[in-house]
């Protein structure tokens, strides 16, 4: 669901794919081995930070969702389901 919404607050960073996701979907990473780093608790280097304004949720968005059914259809979460 982070992927489909446009909120401020997410506390850490899924690293393979550069975006800010919650905790329930960390834990949804950290399951298939996704390194996830949290935004006050970690540690982050200058190249780190340089990938991550480059990249970020609107990217993914773009580039993993462009051609998805609309959230709620196609298999697809909506706002709220977990």
């Amino acid at each position: 669901n982070c992927g489909t919404q446009k909120k401020f607050g997410f506390g850490t960073v899924c690293m393979k794919y550069l975006t800010f996701v919650c905790n329930h979907c960390k834990s949804s990473h950290q399951a298939i081995s996704h390194r996830c780093k949290s935004l006050t608790m970690s540690s982050w280097t200058d190249a780190e930070v340089l990938q991550l304004k480059k990249a970020g949720n609107d990217l993914a968005r773009a580039t993993w969702l462009a051609r998805a059914p609309p959230p709620g259809s196609g298999g697809r979460p909506k706002e709220g389901d977990h």
